[in-house]
């Protein structure tokens, strides 16, 4: 079962995950693996997506699958 998370929920993101920037074709143009865990904010689900959302993480849009995000945050 998908987690479900609503724009402008805070949610909690565990070391070791990883998030993607997409192209507009859909491709991974960039991927990085957390190095701690961190506290984001859910910007919405992924254009054409059902299990990616978009989120904000130092200063940039990022992509992370819902399986690796958590409800609760700061």
């Amino acid at each position: 079962m998908l987690n479900k998370f609503t724009e402008g929920e805070y949610v909690y993101i565990p070391s070791s995950c990883r998030l993607f920037q997409f192209t507009d074709a859909g491709h991974v143009s960039r991927a990085h693996i957390l190095g701690k865990p961190a506290h984001v904010m859910v910007l919405g689900l992924r254009e054409a997506s059902t299990e990616f959302y978009n989120i904000f993480y130092e200063g940039q849009l990022w992509s992370v699958h819902s399986h690796n995000m958590y409800a609760g945050g700061e």
